[in-house]
């Protein structure tokens, strides 16, 4: 019977090829100014809330809905008018160009509400069942 041996040594280990020499790094050049930095700060935390209030407004509306204190159409209506105050606030602030920006994604998100075939078919899942 033949015996079958490994490729190597008696270990069985492979022939290991040394390490050569690496090559230089290209496009890396000197770190530049260093005197002029006074003070390195990490990065601001984000607020751990920050997502909460958006959650909470939802479950808001979702639960005076299911209560029956407000209707499917004042539902969504709060709902967009929380996106935009949130979203639109944020971005632009306060002022006349704000607030016609703020009627044109109110009309634009109405639109999605009762055009869009995915959002109605949501929105029809929330009426009551007769």
């Amino acid at each position: 019977m033949s015996r079958i041996r490994p490729p190597g040594g008696a270990d069985g280990a492979p022939p290991v090829d040394p390490v050569g020499p690496v090559d230089e790094v290209d496009g890396v050049g000197e770190v530049e100014r260093v005197d002029e930095v006074e003070r390195v700060e990490g990065v601001a935390p984000v607020e751990a809330t920050a997502g909460a209030a958006v959650v909470d407004a939802v479950q808001a509306v979702a639960g005076e809905l299911k209560a029956g204190r407000i209707s499917v159409e004042q539902a969504v209506e709060r709902l967009i008018d929380d996106a935009v105050t949130r979203q639109l606030g944020r971005a632009l602030g306060s002022g006349p160009r704000a607030q016609v920006l703020a009627d044109e994604l109110r009309e634009i998100l109405r639109g999605y509400a009762s055009n869009d075939p995915y959002l109605a078919a949501k929105i029809r899942r929330l009426l009551p069942a007769k």
